[in-house]
């Protein structure tokens, strides 16, 4: 329903609830077909959207899915190209804030997505599938491929289920802290604490405050699974001195700092 003004009900109340709750802003994913008669006016009320949100909340960004295409057919493009770009771009200026690709994209998608929307490149951004389900570079610990691939292209990412270190890699604390780190950087890390999840009891630790009841390792961690150390009700404080050149780190890196 619009308003006389041509302002769309639903997309008011929509901004309403953005500001009210404190919202980001909405992503827009229409993941069924669309009678081709009411495309226009889907893109019509995504502007609405956009329009209305900056006017309560001027922060705020509405994102559209690559999902459905002008023709009003549910087809995911991978890309932006000429069967999505009413949604992102028209003549009168920005039709939403970013622009979320589907995630079987290529190195060719990328730059001919960058090229069409131009000035506005960083606001396409490109799926990237943790879960690894038809992502380019496979997912996983392979993220930080298909990012060094959107970086070079100059445009942006979205990075769906980055919560699959700990989904699927359930385990000791420590191996989650190692699997984050493998995700985001493309490696692993040497652990160079000591006993950092207790699994040795307090070994390895300096105690410096130890308040209340103290320092105490709880051996079945509620989130991990795992030990965990935890403190008082009173200030406790541990430390611990690592020696990175003994660990292998070259001298000369902390000069570079």
């Amino acid at each position: 329903a619009r308003t006389p003004e041509g302002r769309f009900v639903c997309a008011a109340k929509l901004a309403e609830i953005a500001d009210y709750y404190g919202f980001d802003g909405w992503l827009v994913n229409v993941e069924c077909s669309v009678p081709a008669a009411d495309v226009e006016a889907l893109r019509d009320f995504v502007a609405d959207l956009t329009r209305q949100c900056h006017a309560r909340v001027e922060w705020s960004m509405v994102v559209w899915y690559d999902s459905v295409t002008c023709d009003g057919e549910l087809k995911w493009q991978n890309a932006l190209n000429d069967k999505n770009m009413m949604f992102f771009q028209s003549e009168a200026g920005p039709v939403c804030d970013a622009f979320f690709t589907n995630y079987a994209w290529t190195r060719d998608l990328l730059r001919s997505s960058a090229a069409r929307a131009q000035a506005r490149s960083y606001d396409v951004f490109f799926g990237i599938d943790v879960w690894g389900r038809g992502t380019f570079g496979g997912g996983g610990f392979e993220t930080h491929t298909a990012l060094a691939e959107i970086e070079a292209a100059r445009v942006s990412a979205a990075v769906f289920a980055p919560g699959w270190t700990f989904e699927q890699r359930r385990g000791p604390r420590s191996n989650f802290e190692r699997n984050e780190e493998k995700l985001w950087c493309g490696r692993d890390f040497k652990e160079l604490l000591r006993n950092g999840d207790g699994a040795e009891g307090l070994a390895g630790w300096e105690l410096t405050e130890n308040g209340g009841q103290g320092w105490h390792v709880d051996r079945n961690d509620a989130v991990f699974g795992s030990a965990a150390l935890v403190t008082s009700y009173r200030w406790c404080k541990r430390r611990q001195q690592v020696d990175l050149v003994a660990c292998g780190i070259e001298a000369s890196v902390f000069d570079e700092q």
